[in-house]
């Protein structure tokens, strides 16, 4: 395919979209932009991170100015000709829209992944999560929190949308596999 991706994803926290963005990135030869890491670039630190967070309108700005970059770089990056992982929860319509329409701008073509896992091995994950630079864990009061609060955020991908369902609890190797099979259907 001569034309460059922008591949979204809809999913919970725990999913395994950065897991699976990550791989899909190295494979297909994208740039992947992470909100995690363009948070942890601006701020420096996990704790700059969540004292700029903490409050509500402080987060609001904190992510536009998160987003507006990444959102930047991607216009940037698919102008160039290269696809993008753009590894963050685009849960609402309004953010895959925007992501969309970057991709009409720039000739490219637009797929949400939509990655699924059972609520209670997410819940695992998100509580497991090795500790590094760019994540901590989670308690499970504050797991089970955030996962509600993205779980209630889902707009399901429309049948407008190029959509590739991905099974969150399967080895990247079966992943890939359908993943490179619901592409094909969707570029013919």
């Amino acid at each position: 395919m001569n034309r460059p991706i922008i591949i979204t994803f809809v999913g919970i926290p725990g999913s395994g979209k950065t897991t699976f963005g990550r791989q899909l990135a190295n494979e297909l030869g994208a740039v992947i932009l992470n909100s995690d890491s363009a948070r942890l670039g601006m701020w420096k630190t996990l704790e700059a991170i969540q004292a700029t967070h903490a409050d509500p309108d402080e987060r609001k700005h904190a992510n536009q100015l998160t987003f507006g970059g990444m959102t930047y770089a991607a216009r940037q990056i698919l102008t160039a000709g290269y696809s993008v992982v753009y590894d963050c929860n685009a849960n609402r319509l309004w953010e895959r829209q925007e992501k969309h329409d970057i991709a009409h701008e720039t000739n490219a073509l637009s797929v949400v992944v939509r990655i699924s896992v059972p609520y209670d091995l997410s819940l695992q994950r998100i509580q497991e999560r090795e500790i590094a630079h760019d994540s901590r864990r989670i308690s499970p009061e504050k797991a089970v929190e955030i996962l509600d609060r993205f779980a209630s955020e889902i707009e399901e991908p429309g049948e407008d949308e190029h959509v590739i369902r991905i099974d969150g609890t399967q080895s990247f190797d079966q992943q890939l596999e359908s993943f490179q099979a619901q592409l094909n259907v969707i570029i013919g």
